[in-house]
């Protein structure tokens, strides 16, 4: 009989330390943490009118995910494209029982500003060491280049009115374009040439009315930009153009928008 009741103490106390550890377990609880937005992206963030952005994004321990002002109810990641007709903010909300994380990202809409300088909203002339106290201004022509021969050299200066420009504008593209008209064109036996022409960045002020080779300004002595024109054509559309900083006339119509 005592081992009888020996084994059957072994058993209560086995189910004792059963019951024990069930309820202290069940008195263990685990705190939830908000969701966690990993990232929340767009393929592009500068857009022209009537492209659109795919937004992508990943988040982690949320219920529901919305993309707002879309009023978009999505995965936990994933992408989706938008079209906005103007610039707008898009914020990505992650939502569980503890709370909310969300992140945005705005689409910035480009303004595209065509300007067709007229006469008012330009300085355009040309100065030739060949006339150093002439003044262009009205020519029918701007010449620009070298003779080597006689060692003639002509400069073209260009300026824009640019206050058109919306305020806190970023200039992305920036072109030019002039027709070319090769001069040995006009012999009896055309002779085409391609030259190189430059353009650089004036350091001063200047009157088209009143330039002249002796009184132009200083211009930086590295170019901008260069451009290979000529051939066999007399409307040879000569334009400089660059996205990137620092080159051709963007960084040029920049200088003129942000300091006058």
């Amino acid at each position: 009989m005592k081992g009888i009741i020996l084994n059957l103490n072994d058993y209560f106390k086995f189910f004792l330390i059963i019951v024990i550890f069930f309820l202290l377990s069940s008195s263990i609880t685990t705190t939830p943490s908000v969701p966690i937005v990993s990232s929340f992206t767009a393929d592009n963030t500068n857009i022209d009118e009537g492209d659109s952005v795919t937004l992508s994004w990943s988040v982690t321990d949320a219920s529901t995910v919305t993309i707002n002002p879309s009023g978009l109810l999505v995965a936990l990641s994933g992408s989706t494209s938008v079209s906005p007709t103007e610039t707008t903010t898009y914020i990505l909300t992650a939502t569980n029982s503890a709370g909310s994380s969300s992140a945005s990202v705005t689409i910035k809409m480009m303004q595209n500003k065509i300007l067709i300088p007229n006469e008012s909203q330009s300085k355009d002339t040309f100065v030739t060491n060949a006339d150093p106290l002439t003044n262009f201004d009205g020519a029918p022509y701007l010449a620009a280049g070298t003779l080597w021969e006689s060692g003639t050299v002509e400069r073209i200066y260009l300026q824009f009115d640019v206050s058109a420009i919306p305020n806190n504008a970023i200039i992305t593209e920036a072109k030019v374009g002039l027709f070319f008209k090769d001069p040995m064109s006009y012999i009896s036996i055309p002779i085409y040439v391609e030259v190189p022409l430059a353009v650089y960045e004036v350091e001063g002020s200047w009157e088209e009315t009143s330039l002249n080779w002796n009184n132009q300004p200083v211009a930086n002595s590295i170019y901008e930009d260069v451009q290979t024109v000529g051939g066999d054509t007399d409307k040879y559309i000569f334009g400089y153009h660059q996205s990137g900083t620092g080159m051709g006339f963007r960084h040029e119509i920049q200088l003129w928008y942000t300091i006058g």
